[in-house]
Formats: structure tokens, C-alpha cells, sequence
């Protein structure tokens, strides 16, 4: 019997390029500044903010932390949303959560605020947004897949160069509450540009025609059926008479 082709979108060779596959390296790009790149201006903030909250050096900088770590901690859970939502909406839902976090920042009064907005919203929304891109890659290279990570994580490694110099002079001259402000919108400017420019592959038609048909009718027995047809009378006897003539011949 002749064997199917596979009709699984998962294992159709990758696009390896082409204008929408580098356009959401793009989008990668910016979404890493607003993820990455705006966790790393925590530690500028975090003298001002141990001698505002009056909270212990190792508690101050567990709020960092708490962040960091939930975002890689979640990632097999963002990965599993962004397969059954689609890197954009994921990508969005976590826009939302994290900037809405670093905005309620700004109005916290003890340290254990910052837990909750800082540490936990933003962990959660920067896990999804951040891995929306990162499942989204392979499903557009192959080959180039490492290329595609590389200029996408620019975003995180060239932030620090900006944030770094800036983020202190703003501090002293705007405070650490306006400062988390500040951080809000720009994460709300650079993941809704992210998203924007996240696209996914569109499928094969003939896959999904191959898909739709499995789901929705009975599988296609023509070839079964002409098998077991039935034959008019004798007819078996006829190839029984066959096939024992060919074997006299053969002897």
C-alpha cells in the first residue's frame, strides 16, 4: 500500500527566510529591548529604592531576581500558550501584564509591593512576551535559525549601553517612582511594536484541506472498496483456473 505524505503542518520544512520571517526577527528585536532590556534597570534603581522602602540589601535585590527567574521559569508554560494562541496575542497579553506591573511600581510604599507588581507581574508578562518570538523562530528558519536568535537578542545586549548612563541622571532629577513610569511606557512602546511586527507561516492549503478532511468525513476506503467489490459469478473460478494453468506451465 502506498504510504501518505505527512500532512503535519509541525514537520513541513521552515521558510529558512523571506521578507515576513526577518520582519518578526524585527519584531524580536524590540520585543527583547522592552523584556530584557528594561529588567535590566533594576539594578540602577536599586540603591534608591533600599533606602526609600527600607527593605534588607538581599531583599531589595530579590525583587530583580524574582522577576528574572520567573520569567525563564515559565517559559515551557508561555511556549505552550504561544502554541495555542499564536506568538502575537501571547506576546500582547504579556505586553499587558508586565506594564502594568512596572506601572504599579511606582506607587508602592513597602517593599513587598514590589514582590507582587515587580517581581511577580512582571516575571509573568515578560515570560510570555519574551518567548513568543523565541517559539515563533524555528517555525520560520532552519538553517539560519541561530543567525535569527543572534539579531533578535541584540535588543537585550545593546539596551544596557543606553540605560546604563541614562537611568541614574533621571533618577536624581525625576525620582524612582516617575522613573518606573518611564520604564512602563517605553516596555508599552517597544512590545506593541514587537507584536505588530510578529508573523506567523501561513499553512500549506493542501494541508489544511488534508486536515479539515480527516476532521470533519470519513476516510477515503475507494481503493479498499474496489478491493472488495463483488465480482461477477465464476469470476473466482476464472482466476483459480488462471493461476493453476500458470502453474502448469511452469512445471
Amino acid at each position: 500500500m502506498e504510504r501518505l505524505p505527512s500532512m503535519s503542518p509541525s514537520r513541513r520544512p521552515a521558510p529558512n527566510g523571506g521578507f515576513n520571517a526577518w520582519l518578526s526577527v524585527l519584531g524580536y528585536f524590540f520585543v527583547c529591548i522592552g523584556t530584557l532590556g528594561v529588567q535590566y534597570a533594576y539594578g540602577t534603581l536599586y540603591s534608591e529604592l533600599l533606602e526609600a522602602l527600607g527593605g534588607s540589601p538581599s531583599g531589595t535585590a530579590f525583587v530583580g531576581s524574582l522577576c528574572a527567574g520567573l520569567m525563564d521559569f515559565l517559559g515551557a508554560a508561555s511556549g505552550h500558550v504561544v502554541g495555542q494562541y499564536g506568538a502575537r496575542r501571547t506576546c500582547l497579553l504579556g505586553a499587558a501584564l508586565c506594564v502594568t506591573g512596572t506601572a504599579a511600581s511606582a506607587g508602592a510604599t513597602s517593599l513587598w509591593h514590589l514582590y507582587l507588581t515587580y517581581g511577580l507581574m512582571g516575571g509573568v508578562g515578560n515570560s510570555l512576551s519574551f518567548f513568543s518570538p523565541i517559539v515563533l523562530m524555528p517555525r520560520w528558519f532552519s538553517t539560519r535559525l541561530a543567525r535569527a536568535h543572534a539579531l533578535g537578542n541584540l535588543g537585550a545586549a545593546l539596551t544596557p549601553l543606553v540605560l546604563g548612563p541614562s537611568v541614574p541622571p533621571l533618577v536624581a532629577l525625576l525620582g524612582w517612582r516617575a522613573l518606573f513610569l518611564l520604564l512602563a511606557a517605553a516596555q508599552a512602546f517597544f512590545l506593541l511594536i514587537g507584536a505588530a511586527l510578529l508573523r506567523e507561516p501561513s499553512q500549506p492549503a493542501v494541508a489544511l484541506r488534508a486536515v479539515h478532511s480527516i476532521a470533519t468525513s470519513e476516510p477515503d476506503c475507494s481503493a479498499v472498496s474496489d478491493v472488495h467489490a463483488p465480482q461477477p459469478p465464476g469470476a473466482g473460478s476464472a482466476v483459480a483456473g488462471s493461476a493453476v494453468a500458470g502453474s502448469a506451465v511452469a512445471g
